[in-house]
């Protein structure tokens, strides 16, 4: 499930993004092998002068789940959590690897790499470490 969930947070004159993912919390230095792709959930959110809501520095930081559309925009209210069968939006960091037919690039995230919104995805995170056969 979701790590942490943000819920009727109010962001007010923001000149830069408002919420960045983190890579490597709480480990005091840069990020390793495994670190990123961490889901934090929101709802509620509002933003006043605050135009962009997210920076991503690298494209699998992180993914932001929309519960209710306030992050994205998307005006879609997620059931899926629940058993149902609607799935909310998602930001995530610009990457060639989303499929352009589910997502978008945003103007609420154009630092770093940019943002997309991505309708009607479920992200996972993954790692994997190759090793040698004479590791094995």
């Amino acid at each position: 499930g979701g790590g942490m969930t943000v819920s009727n947070a109010t962001f007010v004159n923001f000149k830069h993004a408002c919420l960045c993912g983190c890579a490597h919390c709480g480990r005091g230095g840069s990020p390793v092998i495994g670190d990123g792709a961490f889901e934090t959930r929101f709802e509620g959110m509002r933003f006043v002068n605050s135009s962009q809501r997210a920076l991503f520095r690298h494209p699998n930081e992180a993914f932001f789940y929309d519960l209710d559309g306030s992050l994205t925009g998307s005006g879609i209210r997620e059931d899926w959590l629940r058993g149902g069968f609607v799935k909310g939006s998602s930001m995530v960091g610009t990457s060639v690897l989303l499929p352009p037919s589910k997502c978008t690039a945003t103007a609420l995230s154009t630092e770093g790499t940019g943002g997309s919104i991505c309708l009607g995805l479920t992200f996972r995170r993954m790692w994997y470490h190759i090793r040698e056969p004479s590791e094995w």
